[in-house]
């Protein structure tokens, strides 16, 4: 059972926009979290570059190594 289809496409078509409007406190936690969110991405991506950079590095090492030894 449910709603059926034409009366849910209805609605979902002929609906008005929610007048909700956002308290000053609300748009801060949203800025906050939006922020937050950027950090987040940009300290993992900065974190993943330098572990690709310290293995490589290490592996250039490695192989620098094993080519003296031959």
């Amino acid at each position: 059972m449910g709603i059926p289809s034409e009366m849910r496409d209805f609605w979902a078509n002929h609906r008005a926009p929610p007048l909700l409007i956002p308290s000053p406190v609300e748009e801060r936690k949203v800025l906050n979290a939006r922020q937050c969110t950027q950090a987040s991405i940009a300290s993992y991506f900065i974190t993943a570059d330098k572990t690709i950079l310290e293995c490589a590095r290490r592996n250039s090492q490695m192989e620098e190594a094993l080519r003296r030894q031959s």
